[in-house]
Order: C-alpha cells, then structure tokens, then sequence
C-alpha cells in the first residue's frame, strides 16, 4: 500500500491514478481539498483510501501506520501555512511547517520499514525559465507563490 501525501493535490491524483493503473493500493492523504475525481470514487475504500492529515503533526503522521500496512510513500503535500502573509515571519513559519512535515515522512517511513520514500517538488520553481528543466539550471529567485519560493536555492 503507498501512501501519498497531498493526495488530492493535481500531482497526487496523477499519481495516485497510474499506480492504480499498476495494480497498486494508495491512501491519499488531504488536508484542505475533498474533491474526489470518479476514479476515486469507483475504487474508494477497495484500492483507495482517503485520510486528513496535518503532515506538521507527528502524532498524526505515524497513526496512519496503526490503520494501513504502509510499503512505500510518496511525499507530495506542501503546507499552505504562512502562504499570504509575504513577511519574513510568514515565509519562515511555511519552511517550518513544510520542514516538520518532510521530517515527519522520514520517521514514519523508519518506524514503519518502509525502504523506498519519494519526495517531488512543484514546477513552479522553474517559473520564468524556458523548457527543456534541468536540476541545474540558475533559477530566479524571485517567487510569483510561497510554495516554489522555499522550494528554490541559491548556487
């Protein structure tokens, strides 16, 4: 069974769709959004589970292990904490959140056995820059969102 964090995000539902197409079981994680395509619907409580989650509460995080035998995760969910306030305290309180929540996938991977945890990150940080993407093209650092903005490094 692999869990998907931001399940019902755009990303997760691609996600959770192909590896359906594979055969596999998914728990789709949400913590905002409940729109629940027809695909998920058809295979909801069989091949799909849905479960809220805060990603930042631990707690929480490895409860979802006690409900669901957990072989893989898939890490897509982002935080939308501090996301319109454009201070440095809102931006500083959307890395910790999102910080928490990644090393919250870490623990629950490590307390669950699970060997294989992948972690995908948005487009968006690729935002103002022609295609073909590459890991190391020079980004601008500016940010259009909060979410690519944290996602974005210096070189």
């Amino acid at each position: 069974m692999i869990l998907i964090t931001g399940g019902l995000g755009f990303i997760g539902l691609n996600t959770a769709e192909a590896l359906l197409n594979l055969g596999e079981t998914c728990i789709l994680t949400r913590n905002h959004a409940v729109r629940i395509p027809s695909f998920v619907e058809a295979e909801l409580g069989k091949r799909i589970f849905i479960e809220p989650l805060d990603i930042s509460d631990k707690d929480a995080f490895l409860a979802l292990g006690t409900r669901h035998r957990i072989t893989g995760i898939i890490h897509l969910a982002a935080s939308g904490a501090g996301l319109h306030d454009r201070s440095a305290e809102g931006l500083f309180e959307n890395l910790r959140v999102n910080h928490a929540g990644f090393l919250n996938v870490l623990q629950a991977a490590h307390a669950w056995g699970v060997r294989r945890v992948c972690v995908a990150s948005t487009i968006g940080v690729y935002g103002g820059v022609s295609a073909p993407f590459r890991e190391d093209m020079l980004l601008s650092m500016d940010g259009f969102h909060p979410i690519p903005a944290v996602k974005k490094r210096r070189r």
